[in-house]
């Protein structure tokens, strides 16, 4: 017997449960990872209309025209302001890719950044950076004008910490999962323990009747099918008990039968040995009561098989 069933219903259950708690991890972990990208997205979409709305009030409030030599002489004082209105960094880039604002090096170039690799093709690209730690998504896109291209936006956002909450979200689910897969192995091993305790208990009764003891007591009180079993069982034994009782009882008369028979079997006899004996020593001459006599031998040796 290479696994019991008890073993089986132990396995079977942490298989069952390992891909439940497993689909419902993944499940949720899918889930909380397409919400961030929806927040992610839906903040990207708020941005860029608002940094719009920004730009064309700046243009109207300051008389100027919204042109790329407009964007380059003004790109300090916007990315500024756009900085404090959004509450996060804005940076403007030209056409060619070189950062206009905060003073960067000209060597500076849209090919460091796949958004501003697209922004500068004419898409709205945004992009996820994990560095050092931290968690921060760039915007980039190109200011527009009367279908004429001026320049480029950069806004980035920093997301460490809702990337940080989902982190422990997930922990928090893992932990939970390992937990309740414990309990529920703890609690199939006990339930598995209860369902073949009477079992166990069947076998051993069976291994002691196969040995010919039927004084075993089963205590087994269940109304499922192993109690059912275990009362038809207890029902094969007192059969059994009371066969075997019957077949002794019958060997008992046979053998007082034959005692009686062989009892009644050797009187005769003795008293035929007798006779013959007497001819033997008395030397008597009668010829009938001698042929009758001489029969003892012959007499003798039935009456010795009879009492064998």
């Amino acid at each position: 017997m290479k696994y019991s069933i008890q073993q089986k219903i132990i396995i079977y259950f942490s298989i069952i449960i390992f891909i439940g708690l497993s689909s419902i991890t993944f499940i949720a972990y899918n889930i909380t990872n397409q919400n961030t990208k929806d927040i992610v997205k839906n903040d990207m979409i708020g941005a860029k209309r608002n940094i719009d709305v920004y730009l064309k009030q700046y243009f109207l409030f300051n008389n100027l025209e919204a042109t790329k030599t407009s964007i380059s002489s003004q790109a300090e004082d916007i990315s500024n302001q756009l900085s404090t209105q959004m509450g996060n960094t804005v940076d403007i880039y030209d056409l060619n890719g070189k950062k206009l604002s905060f003073g960067s090096e000209p060597t500076a170039t849209i090919k460091e950044s796949e958004d501003l690799a697209k922004a500068i093709n004419g898409e709205i690209s945004y992009n996820t950076n994990f560095v050092n730690g931290k968690v921060t998504v760039s915007l980039s896109y190109p200011i527009e004008e009367s279908n004429s291209k001026i320049g480029i936006i950069s806004y980035n956002k920093d997301y460490s910490s809702l990337y940080s909450f989902n982190k422990k979200f997930q922990n928090i689910i893992n932990l939970f999962a390992t937990l309740i897969f414990i309990v529920i192995f703890v609690v199939s091993f006990i339930f598995a323990r209860q369902i073949t305790k009477p079992i166990k208990k069947l076998t051993q009764a069976s291994d002691e009747v196969s040995k010919g003891n039927f004084n075993i007591d089963i205590d087994i009180i269940s109304k499922d099918e192993i109690g059912y079993l275990s009362s038809r069982f207890k029902m094969m034994i007192e059969k059994i008990k009371k066969d075997r009782d019957t077949i002794d009882e019958v060997q008992k008369q046979n053998k007082l039968f034959f005692d009686n028979v062989t009892h009644e079997l050797k009187t005769p006899i003795t008293i035929i040995m007798g006779y013959a004996q007497g001819i033997e020593d008395f030397g008597l001459k009668d010829d009938e009561f001698n042929r009758k006599g001489l029969k003892r031998s012959e007499e003798r040796r039935v009456g010795k098989e009879c009492s064998q």
